[in-house]
């Protein structure tokens, strides 16, 4: 028994940190036989397909701008390489998304580990893990957990002086979406900072380290450069046209929820509101707690970058998967504060632990009967209501039959590669606009817009079939009629 307690004292936390990873494996490899959802569906999965059919390559002009709309392609790069070493199966495919989850988890946890300690690492990754979003994206072929991986090590690598991992982190990340150029500005503003705040300045230092710091840029520099000469723009010029400034504010505030605040983790928020109040206030009072440098780095230079962060996305067109990319550093703060609140009792920080994970396992069950969201596994509902319409269609011959849909449906029946078609037979008059000579029509809740209740109601419209999960539907009607009623 001596030896078992010895053990456990010794290896409790790796031991509970592997559970913590089986558990996810459970509830997320089942997910790995679905298909593809809105943007991985397309232009994701798609641009993942050309780029594997094309061949291997960075360059912005390895496929159409229309399918990468502009981003680097640094992760496409990579989920190409995983499936030309493994396999092309989607199947395969989608297990590079949770192998970088998995990655990303034992990062969080190795990062606590060094900074702060063992228990810290446990606590965040059970946050992580408790997410919506994270169990949702972790098996989708979309950018944001593999950039949240990049974000971290890059993090990590400049808090703890990693020179050679700085390089490598910061350029892959850079390389995979605008949004690192947020963490890559933020670095600099904590890097000017806390030069500033030297006593001892030298400035040959600071420009040396400074010039250091701007390496990782070139690369992606000579991205843009050559999208700029081969398209004649930097930036996708849609996506321009979604910058808006209007209502700043307002949109900051939201963001600022979804961040911190949103499903249960208003209650992390407010008892980290309440940690950092009682470490002040002992600061103040009493001239001690004060945090070790690298763990004060860490505090300064993630509000710097939460704050930009949230004004970038406040600015820039937004979805709530776009958090993931900061979403691992709110944990870990989370974490750090909890449990610092509870120091002089350790074994009662299991009782808010305890409450916000039957809070969020509550919000995940629930999610089943809301509406299907790519940061919800709501989603599964929606995927095999419009699995069973794809199929529904190839056993009934409908490949040459007029269907007019919705643009997500459109893709379902237009590209194998979204993992609905079950051959290569195509369905070749898919129409993306109703004009009355359609002989089908396919509505869902994915995408339900106000025309599809003009169409049913100015036409003879018969339902053919429903298919329903949850709060998920898709309904096949038969045109009768080509004249209005």
């Amino acid at each position: 028994m001596k030896q078992i307690y010895l053990y456990m004292q010794k290896h409790g936390y790796s031991l509970l940190f592997l559970t913590l990873i089986v558990i996810f494996l459970i509830i997320k490899i089942p997910d790995l036989l679905l298909p593809c959802f809105w943007d991985e569906a397309w232009p994701y999965s798609v641009a993942i397909y050309d780029l594997y059919d094309h061949g291997l390559s960075l360059s912005p002009g390895a496929i159409s701008p229309e399918l990468y709309r502009g981003h680097p392609i640094f992760y496409h790069f990579c989920q190409v390489l995983w499936m030309k070493i493994f396999g092309s199966s989607l199947l395969v495919a989608k297990t590079f998304p949770l192998f970088i989850s998995v990655m990303l988890l034992i990062s969080v946890y190795m990062f606590c580990k060094a900074l702060f300690d063992k228990k810290i690492g446990i606590v965040a990754v059970l946050f992580i893990l408790l997410q919506p979003v994270f169990l949702t994206q972790s098996t989708f072929l979309l950018p944001e957990i593999f950039l949240a991986l990049l974000t971290l090590l890059t993090f990590y690598s400049y808090v703890d002086k990693k020179k050679i991992l700085y390089l490598l982190a910061c350029s892959a990340m850079l390389l995979t979406k605008e949004t690192g150029a947020v963490f890559f500005i933020s670095i600099f503003v904590w890097h000017f900072i806390d030069f500033i705040r030297n006593k001892e300045r030298n400035f040959v230092a600071f420009l040396k380290s400074s010039l250091f710091l701007a390496i990782p840029i070139l690369p992606v520099a000579a991205f843009f450069v050559t999208q700029k000469i081969i398209y004649g723009w930097f930036l996708f010029p849609f996506h321009v046209e979604l910058l808006d400034k209007s209502n700043l504010l307002d949109k900051i505030f939201n963001r600022f929820d979804f961040v911190f605040i949103s499903k249960a983790n208003w209650f992390l928020f407010a008892l980290t509101i309440l940690s950092l109040a009682l470490y002040l206030y002992r600061k103040i009072k009493f001239k001690k707690e004060n945090l070790i440098s690298k763990q004060f780095g860490f505090f300064i230079l993630f509000l710097i970058f939460a704050t930009f962060f949230v004004i970038f996305c406040a600015v820039n067109f937004f979805s709530p998967r776009y958090i993931l990319c900061i979403l691992p550093l709110v944990m870990i703060a989370y974490a750090y504060w909890i449990i610092t609140l509870f120091n002089f009792k350790p074994v009662l920080s299991l009782i808010p632990v305890t409450i916000i994970s039957v809070m969020f396992i509550s919000i995940n069950i629930n999610a089943q009967n809301k509406r299907s969201l790519d940061h919800s596994l709501s989603f599964r509902n929606a995927v095999d209501c419009q699995k069973q319409t794809v199929q529904y269609l190839e056993e009934n011959n409908y490949y040459d039959a007029s269907i007019f849909t919705h643009f997500l449906m459109r893709v379902d029946l237009e590209y194998k590669c979204a993992g609905y078609r079950s051959n290569d037979v195509p369905f070749t008059n898919i129409l993306n606009e109703f004009d009355g000579n359609a002989q089908y029509c396919i509505f869902s809740d994915v995408e339900y817009s106000n025309e599809f209740d003009e169409i049913k109601s100015s036409y003879d419209l018969e339902l053919v079939k429903r298919f329903e999960r949850n709060h998920a539907y898709t309904e096949i009607y038969r045109v009768k009629t080509s004249a209005a009623k």
